[in-house]
């Protein structure tokens, strides 16, 4: 049987530790998701956050981190957090196959830590936490205007499936 995400820590290059995030995480865990979000500001989807991100972060982040079908993980380097990248179970429709596959979201790693193989770390670990519920297929969403991040998700082998496609509505 595999050995639970919760229970264990990988380590990364240059002594990196990656782990799952506990509920005594939250503080780090919201950090990490609020610098994110403003990393991401440049796309028309997250460039207006809501004057109340922080508290919902914090109600989004708790409830994420008790979910039974979901991990979030951390990067740490010397005691201090440097990434983080949350993997969920999720469902596709009832039509097609694979029903169930993996979801990757909230991929950060701090600029100082980029280009080390902190991203890598996380990724491999989330897809053992994949295959260890069965999920033989994993996904991903990255904004068109983040450049860096889709050449670097093709680097680690993952290719576009899908254009997600948006228009704002005005009154006529």
């Amino acid at each position: 049987m595999p050995v639970s995400t919760q229970r264990r820590a990988i380590t990364a290059a240059a002594g990196v530790v990656v782990r799952a995030a506990t509920p005594a995480d939250i503080d780090t865990v919201v950090a990490l998701r609020l610098q994110l979000l403003r990393d991401e500001a440049r796309s028309p989807l997250f460039a207006h956050p809501r004057s109340d991100a922080a508290q919902q972060a914090r109600l989004l982040c708790e409830a994420q981190l008790a979910s039974p079908v979901e991990v979030t993980l951390l990067a740490i380097d010397d005691a201090a957090a440097v990434g983080l990248l949350r993997c969920s179970v999720s469902r596709a429709a009832r039509l097609v196959h694979p029903t169930r596959y993996g979801f990757l979201t909230s991929a950060y790693v701090a600029p100082s830590h980029r280009r080390r193989g902190v991203l890598r770390a996380l990724l491999r670990e989330a897809e053992t936490w994949c295959r260890a519920r069965g999920l033989g297929e994993v996904r991903l969403h990255c904004t068109t205007e983040n450049l860096e991040g889709n050449a670097t998700w093709e680097a680690l082998g993952y290719s576009p499936a899908e254009l997600v496609r948006r228009r704002t509505l005005t009154d006529e």
